[in-house]
């Protein structure tokens, strides 16, 4: 018998593809062109898309497909009191496409006073249909193992 309640035996994470609209203004947020609330709101039009689609297939639950994220781990990172992200020398190279030129360090205590993506997380919640709306189960949320934040 298939389940309907979460939770579910197998969930999905991570990244999708980038939709056009979104590398689009991303690229115009870098020039100045548009403002982070412009941005915001293409974001959230492309993540309401995702969603919808993966619903559309039957998908109980569904990721927004890190579509705010430009490093998976950096931007949790940087999230952090006591984390701030800078430019490097030089991005790191992967498949033959090189990352931005950025890392991130401790400059303080670390902490968790409050958190972007805590708001990323409710949106995804209000947008989230199949499951019920009141288990708390419904919702996903995973911190990166990633690598040590070093000095």
């Amino acid at each position: 018998m298939q389940r309907t309640k979460a939770p579910f035996r197998a969930d999905h994470v991570g990244s999708l593809l980038r939709p056009a609209p979104l590398k689009q203004a991303r690229a115009q947020r870098e020039k100045g062109e548009i403002t982070a609330g412009q941005l915001r709101q293409v974001e959230d039009r492309e993540i309401e898309k995702i969603i919808k689609k993966q619903e559309d297939v039957g998908l109980k639950l569904a990721t927004d497909g890190e579509l705010r994220r430009s490093w998976w781990q950096f931007d949790f990172y940087k999230g952090l009191d006591g984390v701030e992200l800078y430019t490097t020398g030089k991005g790191i190279t992967f498949a033959g496409v090189e990352t931005k030129a950025e890392s991130v360090r401790v400059v303080g205590k670390v902490d968790f006073s409050t958190h972007p993506h805590l708001e990323h997380f409710r949106f995804k919640g209000e947008h989230q249909g199949g499951a019920e709306d009141d288990d708390p189960g419904a919702l996903d949320l995973a911190f990166p193992p990633g690598p040590a934040i070093h000095r």
